[in-house]
């Protein structure tokens, strides 16, 4: 792959990457920082021993990695693993040996072959050395990105650096996040879903073995300083468990023995104090050196002044060398320029030329601002600056602006004092924050979600007010959601009545709902709900009841969204009515209340089954936003979005002409509003697309359909990559009707690939949250599994329907099953197990006789259509009389519904009449049929006239007239037959012969040619046979999946030759068939066995001029029909044993008319066999 490199600048630094992206904020500065990771040489010894605390940065790794293997070597499992993209959240306490694991992966990594690289953020962080990265994994066994404190990062900059094509170059990529806690990880996997990553989280727990860590760090300690002797107990104390804290022990009891000291000391806190001890001393050392010992450098700060100065940095961070000095500035303690140089003296940044380098670990830094703010009673100088100088850092400027480093300030404050030793800092935060609580939603969400623990229920209560009540900020979502739950217990206690205890509840299941935690949302709800429903409320008559069903329309859309479909239903459809009430009472105030409650009601009537009844809810909920923006043009009611809902579910009812009209007019007014840039504007616009581009699909309009899809999945892209984790069910719903049109002209390999992207996105929906999702990725794999059969792999497109089914199972009986068993019943069939095919078939049926019992209005419209084709594949299995029956039962369903709903189904009716009316073909029940035709031909004709263009009515009317002809040559009418097949061809060459209409084509060339060669018109008939074949060509060459069609029209034409008497045409047109399925057979013999079979049984047997010869190619011919027989009911189903019986008869006939008397012995022996 090629090497590309992003330059930005920023602050006179230039930064690139090659082959990785570089993501700036609108500044110029880069949201996060890549660096291609390298060990870090050992420092001098003497440098460090200057101050003990620089042993323990965890980048030098002085101490050998111990007590880890077990983790390390697990990480080094999930590299090798092969999932493409996985992402691992490692969390636990700080100073528990994250980063230390995580750089011993890296070197393990980096020493296979893998590329290495470490993220920073960056708002703050100090831009690297002037130059490039060179990030290109070319000849990388796969790139490892390590993100230490990524519970820092907000959740929308982690999903930039995810989407940053380094992780996206085609090879393995892995991504090691690190930090504390995992409030951030759920909002996360939504990111990591939609990029189709891996994800799993991994706790690291306290070492086991903590003996040999405490005994490996004294030993590489003494070490550093020369020493050598026995390593003494291992401290005992519980709060020593983490890597650091033993660490930190180890180093004191070495350095107060190099110091002359009586070894180390035992408490926690007095490792802490010794340690903080050792800067202080080191401050003063500097300090005295500069002034008194000759040659040593210039340091002129003196040590109260470096304590102020190091407490700054702790809490601001690193910072640019400008900013730092200006930071000190504030301080006025003395010259700026010289305590910036003495402090980057003693704090010096390592990998860039920033200012302020904090104290380093963590764990110490927080500890001496604990120790340094007063409040505590710890054997350690408290200073009184401490308050004010953290005051003013946070300060805003002369234009009201808060310091940049907001986020850092906050996340350290919050993580001391959450620290139960350090809880005098609480009551800092709180004075800090309660006359400016903004300063906490300026933070940012991570941070507020982070420090929100500390914070008092007052300080909560103050900020929360201001927290962006919306869902699509997912940070401020999940810190809402945290802060509404601390404080609602508060709300409802101070509540004087039951509406207040309500609107608490109502807020808190709002607020947990954006933030994704439905099941805790439904809760709140419910006991809103509650409180709503009390007497003091509802004694207040309509008002009162309106205040119920507000909170009823919001857990109806929370039903809606975990798929609790039924309760969702009941609460809509109260809601509604009580709506619909006020409307009456006082229509202008209520309409913007009603319009959302009645499209929520519309969504949870269809996936309950009542598809008819969504129709017309939705219907109305348009009516209602039309009035609304009829009232206030210049608003913008989300009336587009009704009418998009309500066009989809007419397209899917089969109502194109009225979808069609709906999704134009939505069309245009979600362009215009589109235009103003917001996202949700733009998502609108995408879902109009998408559902015109299931019209013109629905319409026979590929390439208009495939264009409008392509606008949509464009628009859900970009907006994905906006707001990650908000848009992946938008863009499987694009993908499927793009799948749809694919395999409408034949390209089932690009389907089933559709369809397969179609599955890995609902699945990691799905593992996020299954009861919303569980259902759809279900029916994606009936989907999936369907194409996959249509691309020629019918084994695994089955095992993916068996897949769905047990999911489907587990959950109440639903219409998703039934469709499950049709799809199954469609590959058994192709896979050669035509029993089995329609025993799924009949219990799809089955199923939906039951449904249709438990609810009565529910699948109107899917019931009488799976119940005719069972009656069709009854009829194809030899049961004529149980299928007709069944097909009949079909056309009476549809005659009740049309009856009870005039207008509505009059296609469906047409269609079953048509059906119907082939059954009684098919049984020679011609007196029977022939109103069935005519009636259906009417409505047919009717339904064209009012839609002209609409190519499905076009070719059901040209079929109607097939299926006239087939009884008319039946009756031995063929002139008539001739004359119905020419009408019928004149209409459907009125539309676009594309896909099944070139194949009626065919079919209707082929039944004009066999009447004329009955009516004796020979050069007529083999003019027809030959029209079929050149029609069919063209469609076979650029669609393959048709080739079966001309495979088995060149049979019936080879048939046809043979009865006109142009043998060696016939032999042609054989020839030719035979081969295509022969490919095709190779591909998936099960399927297209059967039809090789028949079609050298053709070649063999059928219309052999009496008292001919068997030439070689028909005893050819028999022998492999013979072969290919007794191989299907070897190895597909015994239900080919009638067609070998029928093969071997006729073969051995033909074999002894060829004077082949052994071969005919041998064919009855194996006939009597059987």
């Amino acid at each position: 792959m090629s090497a590309t490199q992003t330059v930005t600048t920023a602050d006179g630094y230039a930064y690139g990457a090659i082959g990785a992206d570089v993501h700036v904020f609108g500044d110029g500065v880069p949201l996060y920082l890549l660096h291609e990771s390298k060990r870090e040489p050992a420092p001098d010894r003497r440098w460090l021993r200057q101050l003990p605390s620089r042993m323990l940065n965890a980048r030098f790794a002085l101490v050998r990695f111990t007590g880890r293997d077990t983790e390390l070597a697990a990480l080094t499992t999930w590299l090798s693993t092969e999932s493409r993209l996985s992402v691992r959240w490692l969390h636990a306490p700080g100073g528990q040996g994250k980063s230390r694991l995580a750089a011993e992966l890296a070197a393990v990594a980096a020493g296979q072959g893998w590329k290495v690289v470490t993220a920073v953020h960056g708002p703050g962080a100090v831009l690297p050395l002037p130059g490039s990265q060179d990030l290109s994994p070319q000849n990388s066994a796969g790139v490892l990105l390590v993100v230490d404190y990524a519970d820092r990062w907000p959740v929308s900059h982690l999903a930039w650096l995810l989407r940053n094509m380094l992780l996206h170059h085609g090879g393995q990529a892995r991504v090691m996040l690190l930090g504390r806690s995992t409030a951030m990880w759920p909002g996360l996997r939504a990111v990591l879903t939609d990029i189709g990553a891996e994800a799993a989280e991994q706790r690291l727990d306290p070492a086991p073995d903590r003996t040999a860590m405490f005994a490996a760090a004294y030993t590489d300690f003494q070490h550093l300083y020369d020493l050598t002797g026995p390593v003494p107990e291992t401290p005992a104390r519980a709060e020593d468990g983490t890597t650091l804290a033993l660490h930190m022990a180890a180093l004191v009891a070495v350095d107060a023995r190099s110091r002359g000291g009586i070894g180390r000391r035992v408490s926690p806190e007095q490792v802490t104090l010794y340690l903080l001890d050792r800067e202080h001393a080191y401050w003063a050392q500097m300090s005295a050196e500069s002034a008194h010992v000759i040659g040593a450098p210039a340091y002129t700060t003196e040590p109260e002044v470096m304590n102020r100065t190091v407490f700054t940095a702790a809490l601001a961070g690193r910072q640019q060398p400008e900013a730092g000095l200006a930071l000190v500035r504030r301080l006025a303690m003395g010259e700026p320029d010289a305590i910036l140089r003495d402090h980057g003296a003693a704090y010096p940044c390592l990998d860039g030329e920033g200012a302020l380098e904090p104290l380093y670990p963590d764990r110490l830094a927080e500890d001496f601002l604990a120790l340094t703010f007063p409040g505590h009673h710890a054997d350690y100088p408290a200073q009184q600056w401490a308050d004010p100088t953290a005051r003013m850092l946070v300060s805003r400027d002369a234009g009201g602006r808060a310091p940049g480093y907001l986020a850092r300030y906050f996340f350290l404050l919050g993580a001391v004092a959450q620290d139960g030793r350090w809880t005098h800092v609480r009551g800092f935060l709180d004075a800090l924050l309660s006359p400016d609580p903004r300063l906490a939603v300026e933070a940012g969400g991570a941070a507020l979600l982070g420090m929100a623990g500390a914070l008092s229920d007052d300080t909560l209560a103050a900020i929360f007010p201001l927290v962006p009540d919306r869902d699509e900020d997912l940070d401020f979502a999940l810190a809402a959601a945290e802060l509404a739950v601390r404080l609602t217990p508060r709300r409802v206690r101070a509540a004087d009545s039951d509406r207040e205890r309500g609107h608490a509840y109502s807020d808190l299941s709002r607020r947990l709902a954006h933030a994704g935690r439905y099941e805790e949302a439904l809760i709140a709800s419910r006991n809103s709900q509650k409180c709503y429903a009390r007497d003091d409320v509802t004694a207040l008559g309509l008002p009162g009841r309106l205040v119920l069903a507000v909170e009823l329309t919001a857990f109806a859309g929370i039903c809606l969204n975990c798929g609790r479909f039924e309760e969702g239903l009941a609460a809509a459809r109260r809601a509604a009515d009580t709506f619909r009430e006020g409307v009456e009472q006082t229509p202008g105030d209520l309409l913007p209340a009603l319009a959302p409650t009645l499209l929520n009601l519309s969504q949870l009537l269809e996936a309950n089954g009542h598809r008819d009844d969504a129709i017309e809810v939705n219907r109305e909920s348009v009516a209602v936003y039309r009035e609304l923006r009829r009232r206030n043009p210049d608003g913008e009611p989300p009336v587009a979005t009704a009418m998009t809902e309500l066009a989809r579910k007419l397209c899917d009812a089969g109502i194109v002409g009225e979808a069609a009209t709906v999704a134009e007019e939505a069309h245009e007014i979600a362009g215009r509003a589109a235009g103003s840039g917001r996202s949700g504007d733009q998502a609108v616009l995408a879902g109009v697309l998408t559902v015109l581009g299931e019209i013109r699909l629905a319409t026979r309009r590929r390439s208009e359909a495939v264009e409008l899809l392509g606008r949509a999945l464009q628009i859900y892209q970009r907006l994905a990559d906006q707001q990650p984790g908000l848009f992946e069910i938008d863009i499987c719903e694009v993908l499927r009707p793009l799948a749809e049109a694919a395999a409408e002209v034949g390209d089932t390999a690009e389907a089933a690939g559709l369809a397969g992207l179609r599955v890995e996105l609902l699945e990691g929906l799905g593992r996020r949250r299954p009861e919303m999702y569980g259902r759809d990725l279900d029916r994606a794999r009936v989907f999936a599994g369907d194409l996959l059969a249509r691309a020629g792999d019918p084994a695994r497109g089955y095992q993916l329907v068996i897949d769905a089914m047990r999911g489907l199972r587990r959950r109440p009986p639903s219409a998703g099953l039934a469709d499950a068993l049709i799809v199954s019943s469609r590959i058994e069939e192709r896979l050669g197990k035509p029993g089995q095919a329609l025993r799924s078939q009949t219990r799809a049926v089955d199923l939906y006789r039951e449904l249709r019992r438990a609810n009565p209005g529910a699948y109107e419209a899917a019931f009488p259509a799976v119940l005719h084709d069972l009656g069709i594949r009854t009829i194809g299995a030899g049961s004529v009389d149980a299928g007709a029956a069944l097909v009949l039962e079909s056309l009476q369903v549809w005659e009740e519904m049309a009856a009870a709903r005039p207008g509505r189904y009059r296609a469906q009716l047409a269609s079953a009449l048509s059906s119907a009316a082939k059954v009684h073909v098919e049984r020679e029940e011609f007196g029977l049929a022939r109103p069935l035709l005519d009636r259906a031909r009417t409505l047919f004709g009717r339904l064209q006239q009012e839609d002209p263009q609409q190519i499905d009515l076009i070719r059901a009317l040209a079929d109607n007239l097939y299926t006239l002809g087939r009884m008319q040559y039946q009756e031995k009418l063929y002139a008539d037959a001739v004359a119905s097949c020419g009408e019928a061809t004149k209409i459907l060459k009125t539309a676009p012969p594309a896909g099944k209409g070139t194949e009626l084509l065919a079919m209707l060339g082929n039944l004009a040619a066999m009447s004329n060669l009955d009516l004796g018109r020979t050069a007529d008939a083999q003019r027809g046979i030959e029209d079929v074949v050149r029609t069919l060509r063209p469609l076979a060459d650029t669609e393959p999946g048709t080739r079966y069609l001309l495979a088995g029209f060149l049979v019936n034409g080879g048939i046809l030759f043979r009865r006109i008497g142009a043998l060696d045409r016939a032999e042609v047109l054989f020839g030719e068939g035979i081969a295509i399925y022969q490919r095709l057979a190779r591909r998936d013999r099960a399927a297209f066995g059967p039809h090789l079979a028949r079609s050298l049984a053709a070649r063999a047997f059928a219309h052999v001029p009496p008292g001919s010869i068997p030439t070689k190619a028909r005893v050819s011919a028999a022998v492999d029909c013979v072969s290919e027989y007794e191989w299907l009911v070897r190895h597909v189903s015994g239900e080919h044993t009638d067609g070998l019986a029928r093969a071997l008869a006729n073969a051995a006939t033909l074999y002894e008319d060829a004077g082949m008397a052994r071969r005919a012995r041998q064919a009855r022996n194996a006939l009597a066999r059987l």
